[in-house]
């Protein structure tokens, strides 16, 4: 078998936009979730994450959309580990829809957190073989880039981050950040692929300002640092 975990879900009204699509963030829900799910069937699901005192906190990701999801269907979700290396794992994703056809990849890279030490950490061997890997990837071999800003600014909007924003990791959600974004968005960009990097975490409370210019949105604090890039393609 070329995928590790599969489960359906069932899209509801709320999972999509106005324009009956899959929202973004929901698609990262998705990929979360699924994730989630391969690792809670190896021992490392979010309680066992959290009794040991790590976090996997997602630094990149790269999505290519062929048709969005729609309310009132099921989609199959697959995920796979490309394995560990030092402090970084790999994973890639599949979303087929009710009719069997794969409409969505995604890659991803993911950093191993010691929330103890705050710092990251290298996972333990034990880890990684449990993870194991397959050696497949949906970009076929393309790995994620290193982004950069073009700093061109068309729409800019404030915002505060509350506790809906919050997961367990007591920051905001790799998912919630789309939420944010899309608020800058344009109406008439239809997104088919994107790439993000996850720079620094974002807390409750914190002031954020999210911005998009030219095919690229970015969120930065108070401090003007970038915290997270997409590039939309």
């Amino acid at each position: 078998m070329d995928y590790q975990c599969s489960k359906k879900f069932y899209l509801g009204y709320g999972d999509v936009d106005s324009n009956d699509r899959c929202r973004l963030s929901r698609i990262l829900d998705f990929c979360q979730n699924i994730a989630t799910i391969h690792s809670e069937g190896i021992g490392y699901g979010t309680k066992g994450m959290m009794d040991r005192g790590w976090a996997w906190l997602v630094t990149g990701m790269k999505i290519r959309i062929k048709k969005y999801p729609i309310a009132d269907r099921e989609i199959e979700c697959r995920t796979w580990s490309r394995g560990i290396t030092g402090i970084l794992a790999k994973r890639d994703y599949e979303v087929f829809d009710d009719k069997g056809e794969r409409i969505i990849i995604g890659t991803s890279t993911w950093a191993l957190f010691d929330l103890k030490e705050q710092k990251l950490m290298k996972a333990p061997q034990e880890m990684q073989d449990a993870y194991q890997k397959i050696d497949r990837s949906v970009f076929e071999g393309e790995e994620l880039t290193r982004l950069k800003d073009n700093d061109i600014v068309e729409i800019e909007k404030e915002f505060e981050i509350g506790k809906r924003d919050i997961d367990t990791n007591h920051h905001l959600n790799n998912a919630r950040y789309f939420d944010l974004v899309s608020e800058v968005l344009p109406d008439e960009l239809e997104v088919k692929e994107f790439e993000c990097a996850y720079k620094k975490q974002i807390r409750y409370q914190e002031k954020v300002k999210i911005s998009y210019g030219a095919g690229i949105a970015r969120i930065k604090n108070e401090a003007g640092e970038t915290c997270f890039l997409v590039k939309f393609n």
